[in-house]
């Protein structure tokens, strides 16, 4: 098991142990968003880029960026039942479901005209 802390433009993934085990770096701007992710982990910067790091390789798998003035990302979430897709939220209120396998966006929701401050999915 590994545990993900951002500090600045870093993520670090730790052991159970407590030591560094993988160091990621590629952002220009500070981290505000992180979400595992299977195999890969999943960073976001206040410059509104996504990376999707492979965690054992440290390697990026890809990389978004988006327009901050349409939507600026706010938070994140896997839907547990939706294979290779994620869900951003935004400070503008839509929401945009993406296929980070294929790196399509699949479906955008008009949202509530207010930011998305959290998603969350909650299992019955």
């Amino acid at each position: 098991m590994l545990v993900f802390v951002s500090h600045g433009n870093l993520l670090k993934a730790f052991a159970k142990n407590k030591e560094v085990v993988h160091t990621y770096s590629g952002h220009e701007a500070e981290i505000h968003l992180v979400l595992p992710f299977g195999d890969h982990v999943i960073s976001v910067d206040t410059d509104n880029n996504m990376i999707i790091w492979d965690v054992e390789s440290e390697e990026e798998y890809l990389q978004m960026n988006f327009d901050r003035s349409y939507f600026t990302i706010s938070a994140i979430m896997h839907p547990s039942t939706y294979l290779n897709k994620i869900i951003l939220g935004s400070q503008q209120g839509t929401l945009q479901l993406w296929n980070v396998k294929s790196n399509k966006l699949l479906y955008t929701f008009k949202g509530w005209e207010t930011g998305v401050t959290v998603l969350q999915q909650v299992c019955k």
